[in-house]
């Protein structure tokens, strides 16, 4: 995919004030972990394509390929994004409905 790995995320985001703190790295890495604040290593990583690197928010999102991964053809520029269908639900609980209205003010 993108070929970047932890080395990639501690540079162009940590390391680079970038990160937020929010766990996407370290949620889906084994290697890294949350700590004081600070993002830290717990073992050496060898990985060159990591989970880390994808799942940071911080890091560029590469938009046409994802749309190709996801829906099978090339990111559009439709307001909404490319999507398979758009529907609309409404509660029929009462209370789901009364607190709904309430947030209406």
């Amino acid at each position: 995919m993108n070929g970047k790995g932890c080395r990639e995320l501690m540079r162009e985001v940590v390391d680079a004030g970038l990160c937020t703190y929010c766990g996407g790295c370290s949620g889906s890495c084994p290697y890294m972990t949350a700590y004081k604040g600070r993002i830290v290593f717990l073992d050496n990583c060898e990985v060159q394509d990591g989970q880390c690197y994808r799942y940071c928010p911080r890091t560029h999102t590469d938009l046409d390929s994802l749309s190709r991964m996801a829906f099978g053809e090339p990111y559009g520029m439709e307001e909404l994004g490319t999507v398979s269908r758009v529907v609309m639900a409404r509660s029929t609980d009462p209370h789901v409905m009364k607190m709904g209205s309430a947030l209406d003010m």
